[in-house]
């Protein structure tokens, strides 16, 4: 990041922290990308490896002050930084389940459920499924196929 204060000792980050928490500024740098260039060159520039445990927290402070990340994911992103394996990589997917129901469809449940006083899931459902089928309103069409839990035939 070329636009924030590179520190290079301990004294100028712990200056730093407590000149702004004087003076209420927050600063942030937007970019994912950004914000793991500026830690990888802070590693670098203040030798983060070789601090004790109480200047490395201070330095978490500082990157914490400018990435907006809690200190647990700056840990872990500081352990990536020195092995070297820390990189951002936009195409990285993450698995994702399918969203079945949206908002317009849950507030649709509720005002129905608030409707019927709160009746059991079962007469709820079957409510949904008759506005759809019967009545024939399209608006109910993908919460009416909600699914209620299978009984296992155990008694």
């Amino acid at each position: 990041m070329k636009n924030a204060p590179l520190i290079t000792s301990i004294e100028q980050c712990e200056n730093f922290l407590k000149a702004n928490k004087e003076s209420g500024v927050k600063f942030e740098i937007l970019s994912i990308r950004g914000k793991y260039e500026f830690i990888k060159q802070i590693k670098w520039s203040i030798r983060y490896a070789c601090l004790n445990l109480s200047d490395k927290c201070l330095v978490l402070d500082y990157l914490k002050y400018f990435t907006g990340y809690s200190k647990s994911h700056l840990k872990r992103l500081m352990k990536k930084a020195v092995k070297g394996t820390l990189a951002y990589n936009p195409s990285k997917s993450r698995n994702k389940f399918a969203q079945k129901y949206f908002p317009v469809d849950i507030a649709l449940l509720i005002k129905t459920d608030c409707w019927h006083q709160c009746l059991s899931g079962e007469a709820t459902k079957r409510i949904l499924v008759r506005e759809y089928e019967k009545l024939h309103k399209t608006d109910y069409a993908a919460i009416s196929k909600i699914l209620r839990r299978q009984r296992l035939g155990i008694y």
